[in-house]
């Protein structure tokens, strides 16, 4: 995720921001420990305890020789892949941010999926914008409180999990995945998905009964 900064933004205020982001989520800080039986544990380092600075790289756009917009581009692909590199659940390393300097300074974030999906972002980007802010001002204020704490979230999946209407599906999957597949349904194969229905067993906004998504 690539996001624009305003123009008194400097190194310091990103590097603040970024560390008040990691401290306040702690799906930022986590690390996996062991792996049992397919099964993963992680665990949840204190906040302060994962450094803004060591996740933080610093390019300047002029001196690599990105100053028309293709070879910019070119130049955040290429750190997008590297940060992704670095990426490791197992030493903790769960974020990677690139700020690039130039005439508009921009921040490249880069997440593990273990810590952030779509609608992370949508929590993560706003609470970075504040709390750059703050940054800026020189101020300590507190982020808003996070609407579903990691622990909170994960008990409601194992819980999810337990119900009766998972373990059918995880029943029908299994028999689904054992059978074996004609060579005609796998050419016919694609990346489509179907939406899941509402709550109340409408289709979701913007799609029609049946309709699939890429």
């Amino acid at each position: 995720m690539v996001v624009p900064l305003p123009a008194t933004a400097t190194g310091a205020t990103v590097r603040d921001a970024l560390q008040r982001l990691v401290d306040h989520h702690d799906a930022l800080r986590l690390r996996r420990t062991a792996v049992q039986d397919d099964r993963w544990e992680l665990e949840v380092r204190p906040p302060g305890t994962v450094p803004a600075g060591e996740l933080l790289r610093h390019v300047d756009l002029a001196r690599e020789g990105a100053d028309d917009p293709a070879a910019c581009d070119e130049l955040v692909e290429q750190e997008r892949r590297a940060a992704r590199r670095h990426l490791d659940p197992d030493r903790g390393d769960m974020v990677r941010a690139v700020l690039f300097h130039g005439l508009e300074d921009r921040l490249l974030l880069v997440i593990h999926h273990l810590a952030v999906d779509g609608v992370s972002w949508r929590v993560l980007l706003p609470d970075l914008e504040q709390a750059h802010r703050h940054a800026l001002r020189g101020e300590h204020a507190p982020l808003p409180p996070v609407p579903t704490p990691l622990r909170a979230w994960t008990r409601a999946l194992r819980a999810a999990a337990r119900s009766e209407a998972v373990r059918a599906d995880e029943t029908w999957w299994r028999a689904r995945l054992a059978a074996p597949t004609p060579a005609s349904a796998a050419a016919r194969s694609t990346r489509r998905a179907t939406p899941w229905p509402a709550p109340d067993g409408s289709a979701p906004p913007g799609t029609r009964p049946g309709s699939s998504r890429c």
